[in-house]
């Protein structure tokens, strides 16, 4: 009897090797695996942007000139923006999921006449027939911001991200005008804004299938920063002419805010490579704390110089879109 135990023993401690050589191996990735954290991508960018802007004509002439309290001073003339292209370029990269750059540049023009003209000389501004106008505005801004993704979002349908960073902007704008024929006037103003930029941004998947998700992102910011302006005006009555230059630093900040679908296509097998496609709105408001040498009335009931502080304001907004290309490695 006890031969045979050892016969089954046997056999069974034999077979133990076999069993474990057929057992089904473990799933271990191949050794050419990557996870695919990093990113890099370069996008399109453009703006409908309709709003305004408020400009100081005739504050360079009642500094520069003996012209004094014969024209408006102390108030800013508006210059519409309607139906302008902002249109630009992102590079954008990222290291993990976490940490994100990016780089921008964008440039728009808009051109149309004064519809404040009448109010610089005291007179009415729906007499728009006794008044010619027209303007050109110039913009080009370059932006570089970093981004944090909150990591407690990740994997969920919600991510939430904060935004710091910086801004350089080029800006002119050139008037020319004709009041009731006998004066006509030049205005050239070109100023540079050295702004700093914080914000916060979410974004919810709507969508998310193997190869193609739909979000939604909202994104708000604030920001401040300083305003160099340099101003040339010219004035004319007839054979009388008056010049007036002035240069200028003043504070300027405002926000933004900016909401968006978002579509996003992954292409190819190891989904490397995605295309992606932003629509949306966006608004930008910014306040400009110019020192004017306005106008004002003594205790004799004259009329004399002082310094005052006006807020000029500048609205731009529409609609928004974003093409882009990213690879992940």
């Amino acid at each position: 009897m006890n031969y045979k135990l050892w016969i089954v023993a046997g056999a069974l401690s034999a077979s133990v090797p076999v069993l474990a050589q057929n057992a089904a191996p473990q799933s271990t990735p191949p050794d050419d695996f990557k996870i695919l954290d990093h990113e890099v991508g370069v996008s399109g960018d453009f703006l409908y942007g309709n709003g305004y802007v408020q400009l100081p004509i005739h504050e360079a002439l009642f500094r520069g000139s003996e012209l004094q309290n014969d024209v408006g001073i102390g108030k800013f003339t508006t210059a519409d923006r309607k139906s302008a292209l902002y249109y630009g370029g992102t590079l954008s990269g990222s290291i993990g999921k976490t940490w994100y750059l990016d780089v921008s540049y964008s440039r728009g023009t808009t051109e149309g006449s004064l519809n404040q003209l009448g109010s610089l000389f005291n007179l009415d501004d729906s007499k728009s027939e006794f008044y010619k106008s027209d303007y050109k505005l110039s913009d080009e801004y370059y932006q570089m911001y970093g981004k944090y993704a909150f990591p407690q979002f990740s994997g969920t349908r919600f991510a939430a991200y904060l935004r710091l960073g910086a801004t350089y902007s080029e800006n002119s704008a050139s008037v020319r005008y004709d009041v009731l024929g006998s004066v006509k006037g030049e205005f050239e103003s070109k100023s540079n804004d050295y702004l700093g930029n914080i914000g916060l941004g979410s974004e919810y998947y709507i969508y998310r299938g193997d190869s193609f998700k739909v979000t939604t992102m909202i994104e708000g910011e604030a920001f401040g920063g300083l305003r160099t302006s340099s101003i040339e005006e010219k004035l004319s009555f007839g054979p009388q002419e008056f010049n007036g230059a002035m240069d200028q630093d003043s504070l300027v900040y405002g926000g933004l805010g900016r909401g968006v679908l978002r579509l996003v296509k992954t292409l190819g097998q190891e989904g490397r490579w995605k295309l992606n496609a932003d629509v949306g709105f966006q608004g930008k408001y910014l306040i400009n704390e110019f020192d004017s040498m306005g106008n004002s009335v003594g205790e004799s009931g004259g009329q004399g110089n002082s310094r005052q502080n006006v807020h000029g304001t500048e609205l731009l907004w529409g609609p928004y879109g974003r093409v882009g290309l990213s690879y992940s490695f």
